[in-house]
């Protein structure tokens, strides 16, 4: 998912992204599940491109094999056990007036609030959202973690923003959230958030929309049946060692040398979802 169909047709044509497909690839994987977004069918994909197209489904960062992060380690602010809503936003170049108008929402009693700026929010950005912890009751901010996964975890609740990492790891935990998708310059994330919230699976805000008492509002409504993960594909580090193994048409096996924790190969992926 790019941006609005018309739009990502029209550049694809103008600078002959079609043809380079047909010309230069031998295979287009999408990183998603078309059930969300169908993106050979939305983008209109020639009968040659959709030959070579295959959705893996989305990487799964609930993986067995995947290692806690250091993310998760106690916190003197957050000791273990202590129930709490996250916000995320992604990077944080633009996440400021998500991360304050989160810090201003009311909370649900004896439920804290952690921030993550994200290591590109501007210092003065920062420096306020750290005076507003000093002075507001049950509220941490965090800078750059490396790894938010297991902070992600373990909130009740989790208010993001909308890139594809954060939504495809919020999905694979089946969390509870509020969303508030970037819409300029690109669509991408308004796009998903609109799929997402039809199919059940999540809230979202507009950006131009966002108040504290919006937020305060969602944290404090009932918490509504969540869409099951089972509902949305989640195989892709299955899927790709073996259409990979296709592509070179050699067998997967432990003998053919190709391990199972391969999850891109650049040069034949295009897009996520």
């Amino acid at each position: 998912m790019i941006d609005e169909p018309a739009i990502v047709r029209r550049q694809w044509l103008q600078r002959q992204n079609f043809d380079a497909v047909r010309d230069y690839y031998d295979a287009v994987w999408i990183y998603g599940d078309p059930a969300v977004y169908d993106s050979a069918t939305e983008y209109d994909f020639s009968s040659e491109s959709l030959e070579k197209t295959r959705y893996t489904g989305y990487l799964d960062p609930q993986s067995p094999d995947r290692e806690s992060s250091a993310s998760g380690e106690p916190n003197p602010s957050h000791p273990a056990g202590a129930p709490y809503v996250l916000c995320v936003v992604g990077g944080g170049q633009d996440g400021a007036g998500l991360a304050r108008a989160f810090s201003r929402a009311k909370r649900p009693r004896d439920i804290r609030g952690l921030i993550v700026t994200g290591p590109f929010m501007p210092e003065s950005e920062r420096r306020w959202l750290a005076h507003r912890a000093a002075t507001a009751d049950g509220l941490t901010v965090l800078g750059f973690v490396p790894d938010p996964i297991d902070l992600m975890r373990n909130a009740e609740a989790i208010v993001a923003m909308g890139g594809y990492n954060t939504v495809s790891e919020i999905l694979s935990m089946g969390k509870r959230a509020l969303v508030v998708p970037r819409c300029t310059p690109r669509k991408e994330q308004l796009i998903r958030a609109e799929r997402l919230k039809a199919m059940g699976h999540i809230d979202f805000i507009r950006a131009e929309a966002l108040t504290d008492a919006g937020i305060s509002q969602w944290l404090g409504a009932p918490v509504p049946h969540v869409g099951s993960r089972t509902a949305i594909d989640f195989k892709g580090l299955d899927r790709i060692p073996h259409l990979l193994a296709d592509l070179i048409e050699t067998p997967i096996t432990a003998e053919a040398g190709i391990p199972p924790q391969i999850h891109m190969c650049e040069g034949v992926a295009l897009g996520a979802v």
